[in-house]
């Protein structure tokens, strides 16, 4: 049971981070014509409805430094991120310079939040090129990274459906065992108790010179022999 939940929240886990960085993907496509049209406050707007979504608890903007420029709650706005964590080390970790693009599962982390466990990933927002190109801004073509976009999913659902699995795993289980019980219990009667029974009275019965008597055993092992 511990193993097949394991590997079921796994699972779910894994599927969760596919999703939560298309989602992200999803948001920098709807956001970057209103970045290069120096329309921020509309890619915000996008980012304000994403953050409404069921199970979405978060969705943040940081710069290169780890400043919080956006966030779906006010009070983050102005905090610096430190680089740590799993999400951050896929990026950083010991490698000299940041790795410009990491695999999904090592940008997302596993976080406490206030409305409990959560999803964290963290998603590049890349130098396009016509980022690099537009009148309005100012990064340098050799700059791969311009910040990152943060998402944190609930993981109450995902919780959820581990516990409905880890219930209905128990009652069969619980109904396997008792079904198993009963025909171990069946098959013992039938090929030991019974035969031993009949055994024993026999020989009581020979104690008593009665020598005619016959034992029924129908076994072909040991307790047919003995028999």
């Amino acid at each position: 049971l511990w193993f097949a939940e394991r590997r079921m929240q796994g699972d779910l886990v894994a599927q969760l981070e596919r999703s939560t960085a298309l989602l992200g993907d999803a948001i920098q496509a709807s956001a970057q014509q209103a970045m290069l049209e120096a329309r921020p406050g509309h890619a915000y707007e996008v980012m304000s409805l994403v953050g409404r979504l069921v199970d979405v608890e978060r969705v943040r903007v940081l710069d290169k430094a780890g400043r919080v420029v956006f966030s779906t709650r006010p009070q983050d706005v102005g905090t610096v991120v430190e680089k740590r964590g799993r999400a951050c080390a896929a990026c950083h970790g010991d490698h000299a310079l940041p790795l410009s693009r990491a695999p999904a599962a090592g940008r997302a982390e596993v976080l406490e939040d206030a409305g409990g466990r959560v999803l964290a990933m963290i998603s590049p927002i890349h130098n396009a090129r016509g980022c690099a190109t537009a009148a309005c801004h100012v990064h340098p073509p050799g700059r791969q990274v311009l910040g990152l976009l943060e998402l944190r999913i609930s993981l109450g659902p995902l919780e959820a459906n581990v516990l409905a699995f880890r219930r209905g795993f128990v009652v069969i289980l619980s109904g396997v065992v008792v079904v198993l019980a009963a025909l171990l219990y069946l098959f013992g009667r039938a090929e030991i108790v019974e035969p031993v029974a009949a055994i024993v009275e026999g020989t009581r019965r020979v104690a008593r010179d009665e020598l005619d008597v016959e034992i029924r055993v129908h076994s072909q092992g040991e307790l047919g022999l003995l028999a």
